[in-house]
């Protein structure tokens, strides 16, 4: 009689997906403010010791609402009830309409406590996991009952672990993988401003003596301890409830697997953490914390920034500028950061802030020498302002450079109040002289089947012509190949534990970070052919790209590799001229020549950043190859494609080709084979 699909509870734990499982949990310290409406907190303690507790326990005040709808219009009195025959609440005899009336029922959890073996007041001597059967629906032929066919039934389970320090509240690190120990060996690893799970190991169900049947696993409860050195132990033997806020990270109760093993969320860099960690059942009862000292080794971690080949949150703008960490000039930069900016509030946030903007722009300026020379202009400004404020003092610096730079102004303002009117008089008078003038143009082509000869006749009366076509002016191609990965390197200035720069720095290259030599290249090339005679002569513009993953580098000493993982792209771009020795219809080999510039962009992106860092260098490239004319062998499909697609000559390629980029900020020198396909239309 129960419509299904229409019923709809709350005031609990958690509830299975399918809505036919109801948990309770209760544990700890019974919570001292309490709501009818919602679950309480008692993962508040934080005096004494370590206990079991929830963060949505139930309690006898809570709710329990039960909402559903009938199938059929009838008149009856609406019951819920327990294990069959105990009534937890009823309604007067009214009259129903199908689909449309709602019935809520409401029982409070100190009565199901009271039938689970617990008191009203939802405590016991004795920790519980008991499993009942609730049920609900009308009672339409006035029996006095709610016969099976009238009613829906739903499960409760029951859990309660009372506030007192019982053995399954904590356990020591990794005893065992018995069944009931759940999660007790994880090792962290640290990441930016994150930590990740890296290996854990399962013990099953929360079946043990404690709880008696169990319940399955729920989730990882990982407590985030910031300490300092030396403080380690203490913040799992010293652990208490409420000490901070545990973040949770879902579990397969299956095979303890962790889908997301990322641990973040008021997390930063450059703070030592130790992890404590416990289990959340079903019923969201957290217990089973690992609060052995012998998990330092593996739960104690330090969180840093992390970057890829292309990006060190310490790439100055200078250093990219000026080519080198140990030039003259980033050496007075950076004794000016330790002397005056480190020291001070303002300075610290100053170096955080450029510690974040520089690097997209560091690497952006370090491919290019023109945008080099610039920034080396700009910066000297500065440097020289670095240079003095080193010798004679910050403020008196300061001083003097106000005072210089208000001469300047009132000097420039003079001259360039004059100057800027006649300026001005001649773009005026320029102006209207400058016009442009677009005149139509005609062109005219030959029809492709004006020039018509039968070759043959077949079989069945078609008749073959061999028509002479002119040679396409344009041509594509796709080709494939192995080339060697750029030679980048990245220099990392190590850090203190508080994420204070060092001075010393670690030297690393493209393998640290990708661990492979060469990849598989992807290129696409467009032709141009302006002259016909003797062969063809024309432009060729393409790129190419090969791309590969790996992970990054915590910049924290002693810089090991991180979990972020990186994805780096190599995009070649070409432009020169081509040459093919190809002066008739359906030839069957065209030896080809190629080459010109090349303008190499290396891209690295991290998979939790939205930009990624780019550079990118000047080169040249050569290329020489032979095309094979597939159309020549069937000069049928040749005839088609010609007058159904435009395409008049369908060819395989194989190329030999050498791209060199030899540039301070990286080198990309190739000689490879290419294999492909190319078309002319």
């Amino acid at each position: 009689m129960v419509k299904t699909g229409s019923v709809a509870i709350t005031g609990h734990s958690s509830i299975s997906t399918d809505l036919l499982t109801i948990y309770g949990g209760i544990s700890g310290s019974p919570c001292t403010t309490v709501s009818a409406a919602s679950t309480c907190n008692s993962c508040i303690d934080t005096s004494g010791s370590v206990n079991a507790c929830n963060q949505s326990s139930v309690h006898p005040a809570l709710k329990l609402s039960i909402s559903f709808q009938v199938t059929k219009t009838v008149t009856g009195v609406a019951k819920l009830f327990i294990d069959t025959t105990t009534e937890l609440a009823t309604l007067p005899s009214a009259a129903y309409t199908a689909d449309s009336s709602t019935i809520t029922l409401e029982t409070t959890w100190g009565a199901i406590c009271s039938s689970a073996g617990l008191t009203s007041s939802c405590v016991g001597a004795t920790a519980l996991l008991a499993s009942k059967v609730i049920g609900f629906g009308v009672d339409s032929d006035n029996t006095g009952q709610v016969e099976d066919a009238e009613r829906s039934t739903r499960t409760i389970k029951l859990h309660y672990i009372p506030a007192v320090v019982i053995p399954a509240v904590t356990q020591t690190f990794c005893p065992t993988t018995a069944v009931g120990s759940g999660v007790c060996n994880i090792k962290f690893i640290p990441g930016d401003a994150k930590v990740f799970i890296d290996t854990a190991i399962y013990g099953g169900v929360d079946a043990d003596a404690t709880t008696g049947a169990g319940l399955d696993w729920d989730a990882i409860a990982v407590f985030p301890i910031s300490v300092l050195t030396g403080g380690e132990a203490a913040a799992y033997t010293s652990f208490r409830n409420g000490v901070v806020a545990p973040i949770f990270k879902t579990i397969n109760s299956t095979d303890g697997s962790i889908p997301d093993s990322q641990v973040s969320g008021g997390i930063e860099n450059y703070q030592k953490y130790c992890m404590v960690y416990g289990m959340r059942n079903k019923a969201q009862n957290i217990y089973r914390y690992v609060t052995d000292a012998a998990a330092v080794p593996t739960g104690c971690v330090t969180p840093s920034e992390v970057v890829g080949v292309l990006g060190d949150q310490h790439c100055f703008i200078s250093t990219a500028a000026f080519g080198s960490t140990s030039a003259p000039e980033v050496e007075v930069f950076r004794k000016f950061r330790n002397k005056f900016l480190q020291n001070n509030f303002l300075g610290k946030v100053f170096i955080k802030f450029y510690y974040k903007i520089s690097p997209p722009i560091a690497s952006f300026i370090s491919g290019n020498n023109y945008l080099k020379t610039a920034t080396q202009i700009m910066l000297y400004p500065l440097l020289v302002f670095a240079f003095i404020s080193l010798k004679v003092g910050f403020f008196l610096t300061l001083l003097l450079m106000l005072v210089a730079t208000l001469f300047l102004v009132k000097t420039a303002s003079y001259f360039n109040s004059k100057r800027a009117f006649w300026v001005l008089f001649v773009v005026l008078l320029v102006t209207p002289l400058v016009k442009a003038e677009v005149s139509a143009s005609e062109k005219t082509i030959n029809h492709p089947l004006a020039q018509e000869g039968l070759v043959r006749i077949k079989k069945d009366g078609t008749y073959i012509y061999d028509t002479e076509r002119p040679l396409k002016k344009e041509s594509s191609r796709i080709s494939f190949g192995q080339a060697n990965h750029p030679e980048v390197s990245i220099s990392i200035e190590q850090t203190d534990a508080s994420g204070n720069p060092t001075g010393t720095f670690n030297d690393y290259n493209f393998q640290d970070f990708y661990n492979e030599d060469s990849g598989v290249i992807i290129g696409y090339d467009y032709e141009w052919f302006h002259l016909s005679d003797k062969g063809r002569l024309g432009l060729q513009a393409g790129f190419s790209i090969m791309s590969v993953s790996g992970n990054g580098k915590l910049v924290a000493t002693p810089n090991p590799t991180s979990t972020e993982s990186f994805t780096f792209v190599t995009l070649p771009l070409t432009l020169g001229g081509v040459y093919r020795l190809e002066w008739k219809d359906k030839q069957m080999f065209a030896p080809y020549v190629a080459g010109g510039g090349t303008y190499v962009v290396l891209a690295e992106k991290r998979e939790d950043k939205a930009l990624p860092n780019v550079i990118g260098s000047l080169g040249f490239y050569a290329t020489g190859g032979v095309l094979i004319n597939i159309g020549a062998i069937d000069r049928d499909m040749s005839f088609q494609l010609d007058s159904e697609y435009g395409i008049s000559s369908l060819w395989l390629t194989l190329e030999f080709r050498v791209v060199e980029v030899n540039s301070e900020a990286f080198g990309f020198s190739n000689k490879y084979v290419n294999a492909g396909l190319a078309f002319d239309f």
